[in-house]
C-alpha cells in the first residue's frame, strides 16, 4: 500500500491560493492568503461561518475551517486543528535519534506548531541511518492518512524516502504499512 503524496499534482492557477492559518502563545490564530481581495471566512468546530478581519481568541483546542473567495476564480476551504487534541496528549515518543541543538526535539514531531520540528544530525557527523522516531499512541488506532508537513525554511533538509510501520506492542513491526518517496526540490 503507497500513502498519497499531497501537492503533486500542479493546481490551477485560476483559483484563490490556500489560507494559512498560524497560532501563536497567546492563543490567537491569524489568517493570511496571498490571494489579492480574497475574503476570509472562518468557522470553530462546524459552527457558522464568520467574516475575519483580525486575528481571534481560541482559548481551547479546535479544529478552524477556512474557506476564502475572489471574483472570477475556484474558492479555497481547508481546516486546521489548534491546541492539543484529548488523543494525541496522550501520545508519547519513545525513541528516536538524538536531536541537534537548538530546541528541535523528536517531541517536535507531535507539535501543532507549524515552525517546530525535528531534525536528525547532519554533515559533518556521519549520521546514523535510517533516521527514525517511534511514536506509541497508546491505544489502537484506525490511520487512514498521514500528514508530513515539510520545512518552512530552505536551510532545512528534507525527507526523501519513507516507510511508516504499524505495530500493537512496539517491538514486532514486520513490512512498512505505508512506503514511498517524496518528489525534490530544486538543487536536493
Amino acid at each position: 500500500m503507497r500513502l498519497p503524496t499531497l501537492g503533486r499534482l500542479a493546481a490551477s492557477n485560476h483559483r484563490v491560493r490556500p489560507v494559512l492559518a498560524t497560532g501563536d502563545p497567546a492563543a490567537s490564530v491569524l489568517l493570511s492568503c496571498p490571494t489579492p481581495n480574497a475574503r476570509m471566512e472562518y468557522s470553530l468546530n462546524g459552527s457558522a461561518w464568520q467574516s475575519y478581519s483580525a486575528p481571534f481568541y481560541l482559548p481551547n483546542a479546535a479544529v478552524v475551517s477556512t474557506r476564502a473567495s475572489a471574483a472570477n476564480l475556484a474558492a479555497f476551504e481547508g481546516a486546521a486543528r489548534f491546541g492539543t487534541s484529548t488523543l494525541r496528549g496522550q501520545w508519547n515518543i519513545v525513541s528516536a535519534l538524538v536531536p541537534v541543538a537548538g530546541g528541535n526535539t523528536p517531541a517536535n514531531v507531535l507539535s501543532d506548531r507549524l515552525n517546530a520540528y525535528w531534525q536528525t544530525p547532519q554533515l559533518p557527523t556521519n549520521p546514523v541511518t535510517p533516521h527514525h522516531v517511534i511514536i506509541d499512541f497508546t491505544r489502537a488506532l484506525n490511520v487512514s492518512n498521514i500528514i508530513f508537513t515539510g520545512p518552512t525554511t530552505k536551510n532545512l533538509s528534507l525527507v526523501n524516502d519513507y516507510e511508516i510501520y504499524l505495530s500493537d506492542d512496539l517491538a514486532n513491526w514486520g513490512k512498512p504499512t505505508f512506503k514511498g518517496s517524496f518528489p525534490k526540490r530544486g538543487n536536493e
